[in-house]
This record gives structure tokens, C-alpha cells and sequence, in this order.
């Protein structure tokens, strides 16, 4: 079990404990969160945390928001994956989805790239029309706020790689960490030892990825790469769970340092971001707050990853090569 450490089972109903997020956030360099945007039809879910945190004047710390293109399923059971709220692919539900996003981009904390807010778009595979309906977002946004809309593509598998989103009227593209990565990973599902006979996931060996540097065999263009400290999802999935095995905070923090100093040296990019999955996923296992196990080592390895980056950007600048 993931047991948590200093906020303890909080409700994000409470305005103290999101403050308290954000304390934590900023003492240990997370720029900003991304949070993911819950809107079905018109129907919006789990709204609450997010407009607590837009509509609280003593709040200043950048956001951002990532749509959740897809139907909401049943998913805790482990075996089901019943539809609960369904999100229609079709051009009418994509074209309405923008103007809800308005009241977020006209915030003055709102996440921007060269002045554009950024919209991250979690499935782009299934927006219909792309082309299209991004053309038509920016217009919309455009004609609101006088500024162009930035969208990202978020990739959560290995194939994807492969794919233009560019071409599609996307600015840019972000890993959804672990899913593109998991191809570079060894599974070694078959070397564990299993308290039940009915185990039907997959056990991924995160050490020898980070010692590897996986995360550099796949690339595209103006990628945005993302990291995460650890997933294990079996809280969600059970007998058919994911798992990164191995996971600590000195792994991750050599992930999230090299990403972090290619990103610096990626002349292509419009802005130096790193997404990181996931602040606070717990049924997921993958989260940089506190817990009784690691307490404050994730958060600590993430502010030390930084200042190692800047410390391998000067020697560079000064002459000295590449510091590995």
C-alpha cells in the first residue's frame, strides 16, 4: 500500500491543503502543474480542486490544462471497463469543448509559450478533423482573448513517436510518461514470484532503463519529454496491473537530469518544459508527494536534478564538455 506522508488522506475540497501543494511545489522547483481537464459533452467532473485553485486570489502559481478526450470507464475493478460518461468523437462536441476553456486561458497565471497558452490534448489521435478543429480553436481563442493557442499532443505509446502531429496543426508533442517509454523497458514479469496464480501484467525493470538511458531511443520532433518517479497502478487495475519495478528517488533523479539538460540543449523547442507524471497519481503509484516509505525523497531528488542541470550548463558554457 501507498501510504502518504505529511499531507495524509486529504480532500481537495479544503483550500488549506491545495496551499499546501503548492508550498511544497515551489520549495522543490515544480514550475507549475497541468491539470488534467475532466469535460464530457459539456458535462464537466472533478471541477472542484481546479476552480478552487483558479478562483483564489492569494493563489499565484502557474497552471495549465490537459483534456481527457475519452470516455470515463469503470476501470478499479480490475476486470471492467464499463463506460460511465461517454465523450463523442465528432466535430460539433470538439468544437463546443474550446469555449470552456476560455475563463482558464484569460487567467494571468495560466501556463504560456511566447505569449500562446498551452492546451495539451491527452488522446490527439481522436480529435476528429484536426486540422480542422485546431484551426478553429485558435480562432476562437484568438477572437476572445487576442492571443494564439499553443496544443500539444500528448504520446502515450511507443508508436506514436512515429506520427506528425505537426502536420496536423499540432505545435508541439509531449510524452505521457510511462506509456511511450514502456518499449524501451525489459519486462520481467516471468522472474517474479506471485502471491496469486491469476497475474496477467507486466513487471518493468525501471533500473536498467535509467542505467540504459531508454529514454532516449525514441525521439520526434519538438518533442517535449516527460518523466515519472515510479507507476504501479494496481490499485486501479489489480491482477492486470503495470509496474515499474526497481523505482528510487537517485533513479529518478538521474532520468529527470538528463531529459532535463537535453531539453536545455533542443534548439527546436519553443520553451524549456518537462512534464512530470504525476504530482499527486496515487491509485497509479506515481507521485512526487510525501509518503511513509520515501518521505520527502522524491521532491528532494527532483530540486537536486535541477541544480545538477544548471551546474553541467556552466561547466559546458565554460568549456568543459559534457558532464556525465
Amino acid at each position: 500500500p501507498r501510504l502518504p506522508g505529511e499531507l495524509g488522506f486529504y480532500d481537495l475540497r479544503l483550500q488549506s491543503n491545495i496551499s499546501r501543494q503548492i508550498e511544497l511545489a515551489r520549495i522543490y522547483g515544480i514550475y507549475g502543474f497541468c491539470f488534467y481537464f475532466y469535460w464530457f459533452d459539456g458535462e464537466r467532473l472533478l471541477d472542484l480542486p481546479l476552480d478552487h485553485f483558479v478562483n483564489d486570489e492569494s493563489i499565484d502559481f502557474p497552471f495549465s490544462l490537459c483534456w481527457c478526450n475519452e470516455d470515463w470507464t469503470r476501470q478499479w475493478s480490475g476486470a471492467s471497463n464499463t463506460t460511465l460518461i461517454y465523450q463523442s468523437c465528432n466535430e460539433v462536441s470538439y468544437s463546443r469543448f474550446i469555449h470552456a476553456c476560455l475563463p482558464y486561458f484569460a487567467k494571468s497565471n495560466y501556463i504560456r509559450i511566447n505569449g500562446r497558452p498551452i492546451l495539451t490534448i491527452y488522446k490527439p489521435d481522436d480529435v476528429p478533423n484536426p486540422v480542422k478543429i485546431l484551426s478553429y480553436w485558435r480562432q476562437t481563442v484568438y477572437d476572445a482573448l487576442g492571443e494564439s493557442l499553443y496544443v500539444i499532443a500528448s504520446i502515450g505509446k511507443a508508436v506514436q513517436y512515429e506520427k506528425d502531429y505537426l502536420s496536423l496543426g499540432f505545435d508541439a508533442v509531449s510524452e505521457f510518461s510511462p506509456g511511450p517509454q514502456l518499449a524501451a523497458m525489459n519486462e520481467i514479469s516471468q522472474g517474479k514470484d506471485f502471491v496469486c496464480d491469476v497475474w496477467q501484467g507486466a513487471i518493468y525493470d525501471y533500473a536498467q532503463f535509467v542505467r540504459n538511458k531508454g529514454y532516449f531511443q525514441r525521439t520526434t520532433k519538438k518533442l517535449f519529454r516527460a518523466v515519472t518517479p515510479g507507476y504501479d497502478n494496481t490499485a486501479r487495475r489489480a491482477y492486470r496491473a503495470k509496474i515499474t519495478d526497481g523505482t528510487t528517488p537517485e533513479l529518478y533523479k538521474a532520468w529527470l537530469a538528463d531529459v532535463a539538460f537535453e531539453t536545455m540543449e533542443n534548439t527546436t523547442l519553443d520553451d524549456k518544459l518537462i512534464f512530470i507524471n504525476a504530482w499527486n497519481e496515487w491509485a497509479e503509484g506515481a507521485y512526487l508527494e510525501p509518503d511513509l516509505k520515501w518521505q520527502y525523497g522524491y521532491l528532494e531528488a527532483t530540486a537536486a536534478a535541477l541544480k545538477e542541470v544548471r551546474k553541467r550548463m556552466i561547466h559546458k558554457r565554460a568549456g568543459g564538455g559534457d558532464l556525465i
